[in-house]
């Protein structure tokens, strides 16, 4: 059984000191309302589950994808957001809504 390490980007030079990254960094917790306080109630946020969007590969982008998923032990997933945010900044564009690291 392999024990898991958190994802790390060092070997790739990214980090929150380097704006070409754009990383987001982890939003402060919400504060709950305790009952009885004075404030107004808030709508509750509605829980909306994630969206889906198939990303197509040929299997040789696949497996070099996965590959190199692997060599840093992270997911495609955390790869796909981290190079579509580095595009979004090279055209002057913020990250995505809620981007960060693990």
């Amino acid at each position: 059984m392999s024990t898991k390490k958190p994802p790390s980007f060092g070997a790739l030079k990214i980090s929150a000191n380097n704006p070409s990254a754009a990383v987001m960094p982890p939003a402060a917790p919400a504060v709950a309302q305790v009952a009885g306080d004075s404030a107004p109630a808030e709508k509750k946020a509605e829980a909306r589950p994630p969206k889906t969007v198939p990303v197509r590969l040929t299997r040789e982008q696949w497996i070099e994808a996965k590959d190199f998923a692997a060599r840093f032990d992270t997911s495609l997933q955390e790869l796909f957001i981290v190079g579509l945010n580095m595009v979004r900044a090279s055209k002057g564009l913020p990250p995505l809504t809620g981007t960060r690291l693990k």
